[in-house]
């Protein structure tokens, strides 16, 4: 009697170990399963978001690079561009002395949702003494600054010929004039438009150590 007790005991907590083991298994694999299944709609969450966030700055970049002219790889990366501007001389005075050429920086802002923003500089002390701010309006801003000596005969005008690498012709949102003894650079977001078919806002003019600087946005 004793022995078929002990059997009874000894089959009762086999079989209750058992349940445990099989139970604990079944616990850990359900969890391992929804560890997977939320890390795999984690990553496929994150990637969609990841391919918008692209798309949008691929987006943005190309109207950028086509309303601006600066290079598409270049406003990507958020390099500097050099943007050339042309010097054509008056026919009224063509042996005065003129600058061959006037370069300004342009950068495109790292990314946000909803735009974009272009920062702009020029230091132009090979040429003229320190710019200030002659005129603004709500698409415009023009710097003027004294054209040095050696430069104060100098009549003509320009607009972008080049930005980067790239040839441009059609691009006139930074122009410059000489005249009076003066050198004016203008900003005009005249004829721009962004992804929207709006234009482009100034949303920063101004002088930093006597060289103008400025901000332009738009959205995407």
């Amino acid at each position: 009697m004793k022995n078929k007790y002990f059997i009874l005991c000894l089959r009762s907590a086999i079989a209750e170990r058992l349940q445990r083991s099989i139970a604990e298994r079944l616990q850990r694999s359900i969890a391992e399963r929804l560890q997977r299944s939320i890390a795999k709609r984690l990553q496929r969450s994150i990637a969609k978001r990841l391919q918008r966030s692209i798309a949008k700055r691929l987006q943005r970049s190309i109207v950028y690079s086509l309303s601006t002219g600066i290079p598409l790889f270049s406003a990507l990366s958020a390099n500097a561009a050099q943007v050339e501007l042309s010097v054509y001389k008056s026919s009224n005075t063509p042996a005065a002395n003129c600058p061959q050429k006037v370069i300004v920086t342009e950068q495109n802002a790292p990314y946000y949702e909803g735009g974009y923003t272009i920062n702009g500089s020029a230091k132009l002390s090979s040429f003229a003494e320190a710019f200030t701010i002659s005129n603004t309006d709500p698409f415009s801003v023009t710097w003027v600054g004294n054209l040095k000596p050696a430069f104060s005969k100098c009549i003509a005008a320009g607009s972008i010929i080049k930005s980067g690498s790239e040839d441009k012709n059609y691009d006139f949102h930074l122009r410059v004039r000489f005249t009076g003894g003066k050198v004016f650079l203008i900003l005009d977001m005249t004829g721009l438009q962004d992804a929207n078919n709006f234009f482009p806002v100034i949303t920063k003019k101004g002088v930093t150590a006597g060289n103008p600087t400025w901000s332009w946005s738009g959205t995407d």
